[in-house]
């Protein structure tokens, strides 16, 4: 039997981070995830994913369901091939469609979503650039809001500034952003790893890098605020606008 690599809780590490971070390093992996009496399974290929499971249902419904999951128990087997392919959608749109439903559902005052029934619409790139920044400017006011933090810029793995909720020089965030994510991934390199989750360095403030895997954010918090703690706060932020 194959033995996971990888395993978690996805109330700490979200699905949404953890399918960014296989499909922008573009890695082959089986994702099975625990929940209750529920099995459910995602198969990444070369970064694309490609299948999903959950009970007796397959596709992209199935993929819907398993991100709504709010509990369960994640393992990672890497270098695992799909049994078929069923999910043709590009990963990205797969994650803001699965965003957007999530926060319809949330609207809708606790009334189950009804699975069978609804639409998958298609988005241009117009729409799907639109819903991006809509979500990265609710993500940046809302970590801008939590006690301690100075400033917040969000970093695309191509130097892209795609928000800015900051006092300080976003063009200097590129360049250390840059350099740490080099850093790291040369690290992770050495002792086995992927690139690094998150990161800290303390100087005269707290500077800390969270890596989203389709992007970085680039958090300037004060010198003296318990940075445990606040790491914490952005994840449970950051899993409301994933």
């Amino acid at each position: 039997m194959a033995q996971a690599e990888l395993k978690g809780n996805i109330q700490f590490m979200s699905l949404g981070t953890l399918l960014s971070l296989n499909c922008s390093e573009r890695l082959t992996t089986r994702l099975e995830i625990e929940s209750e009496n529920t099995v459910a399974e995602i198969f990444i290929e070369n970064g694309n994913i490609v299948h999903a499971r959950i009970g007796s249902e397959t596709g992209e419904k199935a993929f819907y369901k398993i991100f709504a999951l709010k509990e369960g128990i994640f393992s990672s087997y890497p270098n695992q091939n799909a049994p078929e392919n069923t999910i043709k959608k590009n990963w990205g749109n797969l994650l803001l469609e699965s965003s957007r439903l999530l926060d319809e559902n949330s609207s809708n005052q606790g009334q189950e979503m009804d699975w069978k029934n609804f639409e998958l619409p298609d988005f241009d790139g117009n729409q799907l650039e639109s819903v991006i920044d809509e979500r990265i400017h609710r993500l940046t006011k809302a970590l801008r809001n939590l006690k301690g933090i100075l400033g917040v810029t969000v970093i695309s793995h191509d130097s892209k500034v795609l928000g800015n909720d900051a006092e300080f020089d976003a063009p200097d965030c590129v360049q250390n952003t840059n350099n740490l994510l080099t850093a790291g991934k040369k690290l992770g390199n050495l002792i086995g790893a992927g690139c690094f989750m998150h990161a800290i360095i303390r100087n005269s403030q707290n500077t800390i890098l969270i890596n989203r895997g389709q992007d970085v954010l680039f958090i300037l918090a004060e010198k003296d605020v318990i940075s445990d703690v606040l790491i914490n706060d952005i994840y449970i932020i950051m899993k409301r606008y994933r």
